[in-house]
């Protein structure tokens, strides 16, 4: 379901942002669930995102929790490359 309420969508801004992750459980097509997590650049400023797609029979809350917790993994690694890389 869209938001579009400003109201809610703040409030969910604040909730991804304090979880380092975003959801998606069929908002986009009803069948597809999705897990995305922000790629850091200089000054941690957003530069890009990781993010696995899946049908949404496949992507259960089990599922979901293990793919933020390698979706992070990758994302600071990445992270961390991309900044020593700008610093040279």
């Amino acid at each position: 379901m869209t938001i579009t309420d400003p109201n809610v969508l703040r409030r969910q801004l604040k909730t991804i942002r304090q979880n380092g992750y975003a959801t998606n459980n069929g908002e986009f097509a009803a069948d597809v669930g999705a897990t995305a997590v922000i790629v850091r650049g200089d000054r941690s400023r957003a530069i890009g995102a990781l993010t696995i797609t899946a049908p949404i029979y496949r992507f259960d809350s089990k599922r979901q929790k293990d793919v933020v917790s390698v979706l992070k993994v990758a994302a600071e690694y990445l992270s961390d490359d991309i900044k020593t890389r700008q610093d040279t």
